[in-house]
């Protein structure tokens, strides 16, 4: 039988820390539970909460960990991913989702939000020939929106640079780094969360997320529906379909 690409699945229903994930990272006045209030399947969902006016560098996050191989290939998507505080100064920046090596210390790619003079956009922590660099889409996130957000890396072969990584939100390709030389660590940790450069100065900010998966094959969008934020009882069960499809599908938060 062919081996499933699927490496691990959590949609959050565990109440109890860390969620069913190998284990959780929080800073000081920093937080990450589950909570009832946007879930995409089931009837919880994930939330990590940065506290304001507590300097930079912050975190709070679960992670999976090891996943028992190293894996050259790697994609991770989650639902209904919302954050409700933009990064607020130029240069800050959100980081959500990263892959990590097998202490999960050492980032080998990462995936979020940046503020470019004054703009917020998508962006990538992109490491080549072992140096850092961001790559930045062209597109902006809205605060209190939900987004299918799936991120990907694909190491190189030795001695190559026939890596990349790439970031697809509402299904469709926001960001990309290819050519890469991104071989030099290794790829068996995957951390999701909220992690900052810079506090935020009025007030917290929560990042909230739902059905998290883990593949070393390319996952795909799965339709938002009213079933699954619980807006009626009428609306259809949530499914995948063709990316030609998949334009304007983000929902607003009320």
């Amino acid at each position: 039988m062919p081996i499933s690409p699927v490496l691990f699945r959590n949609q959050f229903e565990n109440t109890v820390s860390p969620f069913g994930w190998s284990g959780e990272l929080a800073s000081a006045g920093c937080s990450d539970v589950v909570e009832a209030v946007r879930p995409h399947h089931g009837a919880y969902n994930f939330r990590a909460t940065l506290g304001a006016n507590l300097g930079g560098g912050l975190f709070a996050r679960v992670y999976y960990g090891s996943l028992g191989n190293a894996y050259r290939h790697l994609c991770c998507r989650i639902m209904n991913a919302s954050v409700d505080v933009l990064p607020e100064d130029a240069t800050d920046f959100y980081r959500h989702i990263a892959f990590a090596n097998s202490t999960g210390a050492t980032i080998v790619a990462a995936y979020g939000i940046i503020n470019v003079v004054g703009t917020n956009y998508w962006y990538m922590r992109v490491r080549n020939a072992a140096v850092f660099s961001d790559s930045i889409s062209t597109l902006s996130p809205v605060a209190n929106t939900l987004y299918c957000l799936e991120v990907e890396i694909l190491q190189s072969t030795a001695g190559n640079a026939d890596g990349y990584q790439k970031m697809y939100v509402d299904g469709n390709l926001a960001v990309s780094a290819l050519n890469l030389d991104n071989d030099d660590r290794t790829l068996d940790y995957v951390l999701l969360g909220q992690i900052s450069s810079a506090a935020p100065d009025l007030s917290a900010v929560n990042f909230r997320c739902d059905c998290a998966e883990i593949s070393r094959s390319y996952i795909g969008q799965e339709r938002f529906t009213a079933q699954c934020h619980g807006r009626g009882p009428d609306a259809r069960r949530a499914m995948s379909y063709p990316s030609s499809m998949r334009a304007g599908t983000k929902q607003h938060l009320h």
